[in-house]
């Protein structure tokens, strides 16, 4: 489908149309609404945090970014399956002495 077709785009256009443009209070509040949830959802999700950005040449960049969180749909399919999920400090901990392993290796 078309985005621009999609009722939720037309939603949105709609309610930015007629609320924030135009004399409609209705409209004004659900631009407020779509704008908080689109913010919440994205809060909430665990969307990958852009680190750091940078210039590697003409036409190439260096984009680091965090890994995204474990949903905790994954982590009940993991334990449903019998897999301990490793916690944020045993992450942490595996990563450095991957770190430490890749510079003695040098």
């Amino acid at each position: 489908m078309i985005s621009s077709l999609r009722p939720s785009a037309i939603i949105r256009r709609r309610a930015g149309e007629n609320g924030l443009l135009g004399p409609s209070t209705f409209w004004s509040l659900v631009t407020v609404g779509l704008w908080v949830h689109r913010f919440l959802s994205k809060k909430g999700k665990g969307v990958p945090e852009v680190v750091d950005v940078s210039k590697l040449g003409a036409g190439r960049n260096l984009e680091i970014t965090t890994i995204s969180p474990m949903t905790r749909r994954r982590r009940r399919a993991l334990a449903k399956e019998g897999i301990r999920v490793p916690s944020l400090n045993e992450h942490r901990v595996l990563a450095q002495i991957w770190a430490d392993r890749k510079v003695a290796q040098r």
